[in-house]
């Protein structure tokens, strides 16, 4: 399924798990963009305006979101 990543880690009590998985969406969020915007793709506009429309309800000023809000970081 394209639409979900299933992540096995392990990571230090400093960090704890919310932590790393704020900083690995924060990084792979902008690496994804990135990607998108410089590969020349047919479905480039397409998934651009998806993470455009993802944006809209957020009150901070953010041009793309990737990865959806919530997890399940106490599991």
């Amino acid at each position: 399924m394209p639409s979900h990543l299933h992540l096995i880690c392990s990571v230090s009590s400093e960090i704890g798990m919310s932590g790393f998985l704020r900083d690995f969406k924060k990084f792979t969020s902008k690496e994804i963009v990135k990607l998108v915007v410089e590969t020349p793709e047919s479905r480039r506009e397409w998934i651009l305006k998806q993470f455009e429309k993802a944006c809209t309800h957020l009150k901070r000023d953010q041009k793309y979101k990737v990865w959806q809000d919530s997890n399940q970081a106490n599991l």
